[in-house]
């Protein structure tokens, strides 16, 4: 098992890994692993993302979000021998059109964006940004191996790793409009003053809200979109072999 955080007195990501004795480890640019016991404390620092939770401390450093500098997101489960992965996306499907309300639309072209606004840009940057970026290097590598002549033999021990990507049918920010008021009432205030109430903020609610009405629909979400694409699971664990 791998996690990763970003250790705030340094410019690299830190993975965290336990297994087995022979388990891998490894130093790349801007990133290395560490072989630990893993506990609850490396899951709240990969989980703390920065500004809006409080660091974590592990060992003598303080720690937040992985993702924040975590260039290659694919890239721990690479190095400890995976050779097939699903990333389940927290973003709709890029190349479905999603066209605003008439009043969004006029609403975004008459006011200058808010601080959450550009705030919820930001964490989606560090957030989002990186798996999509992965998945497309993954795919096109796999391109490349495929079109090596037989018997070639690929460049630097390179194999195919197959990948499914998962994600949800609702965009996660039009789930949490509807539940603002069940944010305390003093991250009410402060998210009021912020523009948080303006409909495009509410990708930057999405990382603020644990109310169970949230976390359920999100959870009801997730199930009934697996069921929708069980049949490419189903596929998918099949040509693999569950590996």
């Amino acid at each position: 098992m791998a996690i990763s955080a970003t250790p705030y007195a340094s410019d690299q990501t830190v993975t965290f890994v336990q297994g087995a004795e022979d388990v891998p480890t490894w130093r790349r640019a801007l990133r290395y692993s560490l072989r630990t016991h893993l506990t609850l404390d490396h899951v709240m620092a990969s989980a703390a993302i920065p500004i809006l939770f409080p660091a974590v401390r592990v060992n003598d450093q303080f720690y937040g979000d992985g993702s924040v500098r975590q260039t290659a997101p694919f890239a721990p489960a690479i190095h400890l021998g995976a050779r097939a992965l699903v990333l389940i996306s927290s973003r709709p499907d890029p190349e479905t059109p999603r066209v605003p309300r008439a009043s969004v639309r006029a609403q975004r072209e008459r006011q200058y964006p808010s601080l959450a606004e550009v705030m919820g840009m930001l964490l989606h940057t560090a957030f989002l940004d990186a798996p999509e970026a992965d998945a497309e290097r993954l795919e096109r590598i796999n391109r490349l191996l495929e079109a090596c002549p037989a018997g070639s033999g690929a460049p630097d021990g390179l194999k195919p790793i197959h990948l499914l990507v998962l994600r949800p049918s609702q965009d996660l920010g039009s789930l949490v409009a509807a539940q603002r008021v069940r944010l305390p009432p003093l991250v009410r205030w402060v998210v009021r003053g912020m523009g948080g109430e303006r409909e495009a903020a509410a990708g930057f609610l999405s990382y603020l809200l644990f109310d169970p009405a949230y976390t359920t629909a999100l959870i009801d979400l997730g199930y009934a979109d697996a069921h929708r694409e069980w049949s490419r699971i189903e596929r998918f664990l099949r040509v693999t072999g569950g590996t």
